[in-house]
């Protein structure tokens, strides 16, 4: 990383160390100006996403790292010749070739965010998924997947529990069901905020860890930021059991 800046392609990211450099603004001021800012765009649980570091002489300090479209809303309440000085340094940086360091230590980076993002919206996907989506998001930033242990695709049918129930003439809704897996721990509520109104909470339903033996948590189809339960065909019947004794 040169300078507090990490560019890969149009893409770039100056840590508060670099901006404070260019303006002239003490660094404990800046990083106040940055965690202010980034609570109120994404709230209280977001900084960790933009942690980073840089090397003074002595040691290792702290610093965040804000892609453009931060730095830019972070100036925007700077003096107007300190928001142009900001602006051209970019405009330099954008026109001058990044070395290979610098493009895998962004791709490493960038792939940890979109892990870290889609590990707080797919909650308790099964194994093979979140091993499958950590393949995905390496090879998407050109980064080696030889460390990561080898995905292969679990063939076991799964169901949603209103196909199952009928097909083994259990006898029950649904609904009756999912009562029935709540009350014996096999099930819980989620609630995530909604997408067009935030003020709102949706609700919908995930199998806990002791259900993940019976099934897997997959994406629902109305919802990225949801799952949905599908339970494994060949111990369905096992399932229903526990839960009716």
């Amino acid at each position: 990383m040169e300078n507090g800046i990490k560019q890969f392609n149009d893409k770039m990211a100056m840590t508060t160390n670099e901006i404070a450099i260019q303006t002239g603004k003490r660094h404990d001021n800046v990083m106040r100006d940055t965690r202010k800012m980034l609570i109120e765009l994404y709230g209280n649980d977001c900084l960790l996403r933009f942690e980073a570091t840089y090397f003074t002489k002595e040691k290792e300090m702290p610093c965040y790292s804000l892609p453009k479209n931060e730095v830019l809303t972070l100036v925007s309440g700077y003096s107007i010749p300190l928001r142009a000085k900001i602006i051209r340094r970019l405009d330099e940086l954008e026109t001058k070739p990044a070395s290979p360091t610098q493009i895998e230590n962004y791709s490493l980076t960038k792939a940890h965010l979109d892990l870290e993002m889609l590990a707080q919206t797919l909650l308790k996907t099964s194994d093979a998924s979140r091993l499958m989506i950590a393949h995905g998001v390496y090879k998407e930033h050109g980064i080696s997947t030889k460390y990561l242990p080898q995905y292969t695709e679990k063939v076991r049918i799964t169901f949603a529990a209103k196909d199952l129930l009928n097909k083994k003439k259990c006898g029950i809704s649904s609904r009756a069901f999912n009562v029935l897996m709540m009350s014996a721990g096999y099930l819980e509520e989620k609630t995530r905020s909604s997408t067009k109104h935030p003020d709102k909470v949706k609700k919908y339903k995930a199998l806990t860890d002791r259900g993940l033996k019976f099934g897997q948590n997959d994406t629902s189809t109305h919802s990225p930021r949801e799952v949905q339960p599908h339970y494994f065909e060949d111990t369905f019947t096992e399932l229903f059991r526990l839960i009716n004794l």
